[in-house]
């Protein structure tokens, strides 16, 4: 074979093998997977997220338990239309310190003297022991800043008299609740003091409109400072208390009263309790 013949087999060959290659190439390029765009997705999938949580927010059930809830009418343990149907209509109240015979329905009168339920008992007729009454000068709803109840000190311990059982410390400590039910509510009270005091009118010495409550009376009942007064280690009183004062005489002293001083911790209003 010439060296011509030989230039033109491997021209041939070199031929061959490039179209060879190059089928190769393509039939490869033809059979691999495309390659796949890729797309931030991230924004539209929160999206579909939120329009999903959207959804789930819209149609789940709304919590309404602290929403316009009702609250339980209040049922008072006293049948108070019994009591005034049967007893006495002027009744607005009943008084009750666990542990103690203090346990009387309490009178208010708009028509009468405020001195009459002194000398008049709950059926009407005239004499002792009278009632443990309230006067016109206090609202019947007990939420005068000072409220007083007023009774005779009667030697048997009926009335008020068993009041000065509180000249006792340890009785003084073991009867420091009392209750005063109405038709509308129950207040508790906790007693404070038991106090000697003057003889002046409660309701009428003192302006209890004014910003300071019942601050000046108390203010005035620790400045007197009797020896026969006795003070709770907690009582204290503040300008928005409430306070209930159970009043009665002191044997041998007229010119002064016995007052017992409590101050409101509670009021129930709603639904039903019992006597305690």
């Amino acid at each position: 074979m010439n060296r011509k013949k030989l230039r033109r087999w491997i021209c041939i060959c070199v031929f061959l093998a490039a179209v060879t290659g190059g089928l190769i190439f393509f039939a490869d390029r033809a059979a691999a997977p495309k390659p796949q765009t890729v797309v931030n997705t991230t924004e539209n999938t929160q999206s579909s997220e939120q329009n999903e949580t959207t959804d789930q927010q819209t149609t789940e059930p709304v919590i309404t338990e602290h929403l316009n809830v009702s609250r339980p009418p209040f049922v008072s343990p006293i049948d108070f239309q019994k009591l005034r149907k049967k007893v006495n209509p002027d009744i607005i109240a009943r008084l009750i310190i666990p542990g103690t015979s203090i346990n009387y329905p309490v009178p208010r009168s708009e028509k009468k003297e405020d001195s009459y339920y002194l000398t008049h008992n709950l059926n009407g007729s005239a004499g002792y022991p009278g009632c443990n009454y309230m006067e016109k000068y206090n609202a019947a709803d007990f939420t005068d800043p000072v409220t007083v109840l007023y009774g005779h000190n009667m030697r048997d311990g009926s009335s008020f008299g068993a009041l000065h059982k509180y000249e006792s410390k340890k009785y003084f400590r073991q009867h420091r609740t009392i209750y005063i039910y109405t038709p509308d509510k129950t207040n508790i009270y906790k007693v404070i003091a038991a106090a000697a005091f003057d003889n002046r009118h409660l309701l009428g010495s003192y302006d209890y409109t004014t910003d300071q409550g019942a601050l000046p009376l108390w203010k005035d009942v620790l400045a007197y400072d009797d020896p026969m007064t006795i003070l709770a280690d907690d009582a204290d009183v503040s300008a928005d208390d409430h306070l209930l004062v159970l009043s009665t005489c002191i044997s041998g002293r007229k010119k002064n009263r016995w007052l017992i001083i409590a101050v409101l911790v509670e009021t129930k209003d709603s639904g039903e309790t019992g006597i305690y």
